[in-house]
């Protein structure tokens, strides 16, 4: 699920390749527009939130295995995939959100 994630920070460090020619010609970078830069700070800021949130959840589903009976870890371990689905499909959800933020605020810079 690292991995997953570092990537999708990586995605959104870096500019995309439609830049206009003259930029890339010359080397000169653009500014993301304020409304961008806003979107993508929240994208970082939910991905340390996903982060944390399921080292909490995985801290859990380990303490239940040391603590509880047989039955209650493997509940915890149910518990820990479903929640893991949960954050999948809200950061899913988070993407499409900061990508239609962009696109409705003309585009990438």
């Amino acid at each position: 699920m690292e991995t997953r994630l570092h990537s999708l920070e990586q995605h959104w460090d870096h500019p995309p390749l439609s830049l206009p020619p003259e930029s890339r010609k010359f080397g000169k970078k653009t500014k993301p527009k304020a409304s961008n830069t806003a979107s993508m700070e929240m994208r970082r800021i939910l991905i340390r939130v996903v982060n944390a949130q399921s080292e909490l959840f995985a801290y859990q589903a380990s303490q239940c295995r040391w603590t509880k009976p047989r039955p209650l870890w493997s509940q915890g371990a149910e518990l820990y995939g479903l929640s893991l689905d949960r954050i999948h499909c809200a950061l899913d959800l988070a993407d499409s959100q900061c990508v239609k933020e962009i696109a409705d605020s003309d585009g990438w810079p």
